[in-house]
């Protein structure tokens, strides 16, 4: 995992939901705070996700990277063992 140094790669998550890839991918507010509730130890673990006076805030393109990846692992429990 490469942490990004940058503080412009730091986002709170209302405002990402605000960008068209935002947008794209959580339609709803609730769909994208439902998404971080449930996936919140991985995102930490990867670095895509910090707490900053109390609120969520992403880290991109960790976060990005860390939403592919775990849409991928869920999309595979789907296909015949």
């Amino acid at each position: 995992m490469q942490i990004q140094n940058s503080l412009s790669a730091v986002e709170n998550w209302r405002e990402f939901h605000k960008s068209t890839d935002g947008k794209r991918l959580f339609p709803g507010l609730e769909s994208l705070r439902w998404f971080i509730r449930e996936n919140r130890d991985s995102l930490i673990q990867a670095g895509a996700l910090l707490k900053i006076r109390g609120q969520w805030h992403l880290v991109r393109p960790e976060f990005d990277d860390a939403v592919i990846r775990t849409l991928r692992e869920k999309a595979l429990t789907y296909l015949p063992h």
